[in-house]
C-alpha cells in the first residue's frame, strides 16, 4: 500500500489527469467551467445564468482596486455581466466588523460585488 501511495505522488501527472478527466465530465461541466489558463477563479453556471468570481487575499491597499479591475476584465471576456470579487482579510488584529464588508461597483455594462471576510 505505502509503495502505491509513493508512486502516485511521484507520478504527478496523475494528479493533473484525475483532476482534467473529472472537469471533463458532462454533469460538471454545466455546472462549473474550469478556466484552467489562469484567468478567472471561478466562472460557473447555474439556473441559465453565469457568474465570475474572483478571489482575492488582502496584501495592501491596492487588492481591492486592482481585483475589481481583473474582476471586470474577466467579465468582459468571457460576455458575462454580473462578478463577484471575494477579498479574504487575513491580518492580524483586525475585528470581524472591520474585515466584512459588501459594496458594488459598476464599471462600464459589468457589475461587480465586492464581499470583504
Amino acid at each position: 500500500m505505502e509503495r502505491s501511495r509513493e508512486a502516485l505522488i511521484v507520478r504527478q501527472d496523475t494528479h493533473i489527469d484525475a483532476l482534467i478527466d473529472k472537469l471533463s465530465e458532462e454533469r460538471l461541466g454545466n455546472i462549473v467551467d474550469a478556466i484552467i489558463s489562469g484567468n478567472v477563479d471561478l466562472l460557473i453556471s447555474f439556473g441559465g445564468k453565469r457568474f465570475v468570481i474572483e478571489i482575492k487575499i488582502y496584501r495592501d491597499s491596492k487588492t481591492e482596486p486592482k481585483g475589481l479591475l481583473q474582476t471586470v476584465e474577466y467579465l468582459r471576456t468571457s460576455g458575462v455581466t454580473d462578478g463577484y470579487l471575494v477579498i479574504f482579510d487575513r491580518r492580524a488584529g483586525r475585528t470581524w466588523e472591520e474585515k466584512i464588508y459588501q459594496k458594488v461597483e459598476t464599471v462600464g455594462n459589468e457589475t461587480v460585488q465586492i464581499w470583504g471576510m
